[in-house]
């Protein structure tokens, strides 16, 4: 009689079992991505701050050189109207607009590349399941 109740047990409880399988596997696999995701974006985060250093770091060394240009101008020259003063600083600020990124565009850029690893995902589990339906009726 123990024996009965074991292999019904067996019997009822081995469906349950197995998808609790299926789910800890995809859960660890979910895991695994959200991990290697995470590493991803603080490697990005951490190329941007590079960027914008350097980006800063490139327009101050620009805009000096510009001042000093100017100097010099002023030396040998006559002296530069206001306008070409106010020229220039309007092209120092149109290039450091141009070449700052936005937090904005960024959280974007991120959107976009967890749709295409969604994307991914959706392909690879498709074809998995194919694999597995097509080794189960075979």
């Amino acid at each position: 009689m123990d024996q009965l109740r074991r292999e019904v047990r067996d019997e009822v409880e081995k469906p349950m079992r197995d998808l609790l399988d299926v789910a800890n596997e995809d859960a660890d696999r979910y895991r695994a991505d959200y991990n290697r995701a995470s590493r991803e974006l603080v490697v990005v985060r951490a190329d941007l701050d590079q960027l914008r250093t350097e980006h800063c770091r490139n327009m101050a060394e620009w805009k000096m050189r510009l001042e000093t240009e100017v100097r010099h101008s002023h030396v040998s020259n006559p002296p530069i109207d206001p306008q070409s003063v106010a020229s220039i600083n309007l092209q120092f600020f149109t290039l450091t607009y141009k070449l700052y990124i936005s937090p904005k565009r960024i959280s974007q850029n991120i959107q976009t590349y967890k749709k295409q690893e969604k994307n991914i995902h959706a392909i690879i589990n498709v074809k998995k399941n194919k694999k597995r339906n097509t080794t189960n009726t075979s």
